[in-house]
């Protein structure tokens, strides 16, 4: 079934594209998608519960070319994994000039149906929830006239909600010393020179960081996910960028324990975003430097989150 939050309008099942390029998303994940894909729609097949990357107009985070047909540029997601029982998709930036569109569709294979919306706009505002599909298309068409920077979309495999869980039993949740962290990790990004730092164990970096082609933008994710993250861990994620820029932010997962371990979007060490759950909308900071910060408690692990970051210029 697809899992779509936002307004779409069903059109019914069409004839299935060509594609140029198929590739695995283990070779596709984390890299360049705005390498020019025009020719056709590039085919990307999730197989791995860790499968995520990015999408993204040709030219991102530059502007888009002229005169680009439909279904010329583009990308297709699908589901090849008993493992997966989706794929997650989340807006990050969306700019076209008057004229141009973005068209977006989801499938879903029982029943046959398909949904279709198309996304136009000079603004990144009133961009789609997340959502998920057992396929997504997205593609770009452009007239002769101007042109802006496009679209960049972050994907996950959307993991199935039984696994990737680690259950510890504890008979008091109340006593003194639950947050006390092992350590403290703090995890600093720069999106203008794209330099990576951290006080903590650098050969492990990898498994909390993971920028994409672009220096500005990339994923944050907690310890060991999408295996159970550790307890009594307090980590850092201080993102900057040029000023007179902002961060979008988008949860692609969030599995947490409940009302106790965390992550929340912080400007000058106030929450302005975050939980205990999966955020379906987009988050924007108000300044060039934002903060994501994960807590968790002595007992009871998940795996995490995955959050897909973007440094956006005005």
């Amino acid at each position: 079934m697809v899992n779509l939050t936002f307004i779409a309008i069903c059109i019914g099942l069409s004839a299935v594209p060509a594609y140029t390029n198929k590739i695995s998303s283990i070779n596709a994940a984390n890299k360049a998608e705005s390498r020019d894909v025009c020719g056709g729609i590039e085919s990307i097949v999730l197989t791995q519960e860790t499968d995520h990357g990015f999408i993204a107009s040709p030219g991102y985070p530059g502007r888009y070319p002229n005169s680009v047909a439909a279904r010329d540029c583009g990308q297709d997601l699908s589901v090849d994994s008993d493992s997966i029982d989706s794929v997650r998709l989340g807006f990050l930036q969306l700019r076209t000039i008057y004229g141009d569109y973005v068209q977006l569709e989801v499938r879903d294979t029982a029943p046959d149906l398909e949904y279709v919306e198309q996304l136009s706009g000079i603004s990144d505002l009133f961009l789609p929830l997340l959502l998920a599909g057992n396929n997504a298309t997205v593609f770009l068409q452009s007239d002769s006239a101007e042109t802006d920077i496009g679209y960049l979309v972050a994907y996950a495999a959307e993991l199935p909600r039984n696994t990737k869980d680690e259950q510890i039993e504890v008979e008091d949740k109340s006593g003194p010393g639950i947050y006390e962290p092992n350590s403290v990790e703090v995890i600093n990004i720069n999106t203008e020179t794209g330099e990576i730092t951290t006080n903590g164990d650098v050969t492990q970096l990898h498994t909390k960081v993971q920028p994409g082609a672009s220096k500005q933008y990339g994923f944050v994710s907690s310890p060991n996910h999408p295996d159970p993250y550790p307890n009594s861990q307090t980590v850092d994620y201080n993102l900057s960028g040029p000023s007179g820029s902002r961060f979008a932010l988008r949860a692609l997962r969030t599995r947490l324990e409940t009302g106790y371990d965390s992550v929340y979007f912080l400007e000058d060490g106030i929450p302005f975003a975050g939980g205990y759950t999966l955020m379906t909308s987009i988050a924007y900071s108000s300044t060039n430097e934002v903060t994501v910060r994960f807590r968790s408690d002595s007992s009871n692990t998940f795996s995490g989150f995955l959050i897909a970051y973007a440094n956006i210029v005005p």
